[in-house]
């Protein structure tokens, strides 16, 4: 027999969470000349995420405040609970420099499926660098920032004669399965990618490092924005850990182990300070490209 039970409050929340969503859907954020961000289907909510945690004592009829959501993602965040997490999701419609979107699949607990210059012409659209490119950057001691403008030039002039190759190729009745393989990595593509909370926070924790390559940067930062949209409270407490608790990797605690039973104390808070002012570098740096890509 097939009935139709739509009592508890999971059930109510996931309703609520539909109203949020319908209202977000199709927000966009552009990122560099051509590229961009935008949210097209998401799951769930962070009261959808706490009604999933409560099952595991049957709290499900309990009733349920901000003031509980916020300390149940909080508790969640910290001690490391992830399935509630993965049962909530987000799906986007992006497009990219190849170049970016390469590093982009290596995570791969995503659900993708991507534009096929096999099946469609390429209009020729490149990611070339701008004043922000160079800006994000720490650019080696050894540059000569003089020859910025040179630079970009030879980029676009490389850039152009890829897509004159390709364009001639197309021309003379190539099939695009084979005139593409003369494109750069710089020609932009375009996916829809799905992934759930708990990988998608995963993602951002490498692509939101310092460490990572700035155009990718500026798209996972586009992606925060778009997700804290739909789940304030859960990336609110991911982003905090993230920059306000001060983690160390394998090498440094090992190095400062070492410093500890050598007893040098100085070493010891050289260490913790340099990566304290690592962590706070790396939330600037977050904050200035929200703030740039809000404009």
């Amino acid at each position: 027999m097939i009935t139709k039970d739509t009592s508890g409050e999971y059930i109510n929340e996931v309703k609520k969470s539909y109203e949020k969503i319908s209202e977000l859907l199709g927000t966009k954020i552009d990122v560099g000349k051509a590229g961009y961000v935008k949210l097209i289907n998401a799951y769930g909510s962070d009261a959808v995420i706490v009604e999933s945690a409560r099952q595991s004592y049957k709290m499900e009829d309990a009733e349920l405040s901000e003031a509980k959501i916020n300390n149940m993602i909080l508790s969640m965040t910290k001690n490391g609970h992830t399935s509630p997490f993965e049962q909530c999701s987000l799906t986007f419609k992006i497009k990219m420099p190849i170049f970016v979107h390469r590093q982009f699949v290596r995570s791969r607990t995503a659900r993708l499926n991507e534009a096929s210059m096999r099946y469609t012409k390429s209009n020729g659209e490149c990611w070339e660098p701008d004043e922000h490119t160079w800006e994000m950057r720490n650019l080696s001691k050894d540059f000569d920032e003089s020859k910025e403008d040179s630079i970009v030039n030879k980029i676009k002039k490389s850039n152009k004669a890829s897509v004159e190759v390709y364009n001639t190729l197309i021309n003379e009745k190539v099939v695009p399965e084979l005139a593409r393989t003369v494109l750069p990595v710089a020609s932009y593509t375009e996916f829809v990618w799905n992934m759930d909370l708990n990988n998608l926070r995963k993602m951002l924790a490498l692509r939101l490092d310092g460490h990572a390559q700035k155009e990718i940067f500026q798209f996972a930062v586009a992606i925060y924005m778009l997700s804290e949209k739909v789940f304030p409270v859960t990336m609110k407490h991911f982003i905090n850990e993230m920059y306000l608790t001060t983690r160390f990797n394998y090498d440094t605690l090992e190095s400062i182990q070492r410093a500890i039973y050598a007893g040098e104390t100085d070493a010891v808070a050289e260490k913790i300070d340099s990566r304290r002012l690592e962590v706070v570098r790396n939330r600037e740096a977050l904050l200035k490209e929200i703030d740039y890509l809000s404009k």
